[in-house]
């Protein structure tokens, strides 16, 4: 009897962790494509808010992670946003987006995806709440970005050096 309940034990606790995995794959192969929208975001050096964010998921089939790019557009001119690439991973339903310019990663515990809609909220390393409203603008089928094209971090505003993504309210 001590067997088979140690053998069912074994057995619930491997359902268990396989269904945490299928989970992650399923918020992954979700977040999947472009997302545009509201995004609590400024940078330190401009003292201005982003006026829209677009971020891109790009990932392989049956994976749980990938790259992408994060852009904060400041106003609807052309060239007139930040660029940055971008790593990203779902663990336990958490979703870990690390910068690959260095300045910050975020990871976003609150959440609500579907197929077109993407809302919620997070803690960046500050310690700052930010909210963000972003709807599914495109399928991303490859990691190509066809608007920007390969590359880290750019800015358009002629910087020296690489701004800080700040999020929340305007501080200073």
């Amino acid at each position: 009897m001590k067997k088979i309940l140690s053998l069912l034990s074994v057995v619930i606790i491997a359902l268990c962790t396989f269904t945490s995995c299928d989970e992650d794959l399923m918020v992954s192969t979700s977040l999947k494509g472009t997302w545009e929208g509201y995004m609590d975001t400024y940078y330190k050096k401009y003292k201005e808010k982003a006026t829209y964010t677009e971020i891109a998921f790009f990932k392989d089939a049956g994976e749980k992670w990938g790259d992408g790019y994060w852009i904060d557009h400041f106003s609807p001119h052309p060239g007139d946003y930040y660029y940055s690439r971008i790593y990203w991973e779902v663990k336990n339903q958490d979703i870990y987006i690390t910068f690959k310019d260095g300045n910050t990663s975020i990871i976003i515990h609150d959440y609500h995806l579907n197929d077109n809609h993407f809302t919620g909220w997070f803690y960046d390393s500050n310690n700052t709440k930010t909210t963000f409203d972003l709807k599914k603008a495109r399928d991303t089928y490859d990691n190509y970005d066809y608007d920007y094209g390969y590359g880290y971090s750019k800015a358009t505003r002629s910087d020296a050096e690489i701004p800080v993504r700040m999020f929340g309210k305007i501080t200073e």
